[in-house]
């Protein structure tokens, strides 16, 4: 019961990876099942999250009449500037960062402001996500 409940909370748009480790730690979870249950709670959204975004915006566009090159993904007009690989390490990099409003949700989005193609945009991500877990607990420890 107690791995469920820091999956659940990792699962949480307002939960964080710290928050999940937190609470197994509080309930006496170990380090590492904690770990385990919180990332793959962080993570388990995040395909379905990416797929609903990007079907979003491919309808917005659809209906506005704005498609066509903006949507090969090869960086929007306004991000033209930055190259590919870079546009991902930013990704990755923010999805990294453990502190509140910079996990999955919110790197979603960014991937859709710098028009990230899904797979890549799930594999920096999810990188992200177990780096951030990694370092919120080299900070708590």
């Amino acid at each position: 019961m107690e791995v469920l409940t820091v999956f659940l909370i990792g699962m949480l748009p307002t939960g964080t990876m710290r928050e999940a480790l937190a609470t197994g730690a509080d309930i006496g979870l170990g380090l590492w099942p904690s770990y385990g249950a919180a990332v793959l709670g962080t993570l388990l959204p995040l395909p379905f999250l990416l797929f609903v975004l990007n079907f979003l915006e491919d309808k917005a566009r659809s209906l506005s009449g704005r498609e066509g090159d903006e949507k090969t993904g090869e960086g929007g007009k306004g991000f033209s500037g930055i190259s590919l690989r870079i546009r991902d390490v930013i990704l990755l990099a923010f999805s990294a960062i453990p502190l509140p409003f910079a996990g999955i949700w919110t790197g979603s989005l960014l991937s859709l402001v710098l028009r990230v193609p899904f797979l890549k945009a799930l594999a920096a991500i999810s990188l992200g996500t177990v780096l951030s877990g990694l370092a919120a607990i080299l900070i708590y420890m």
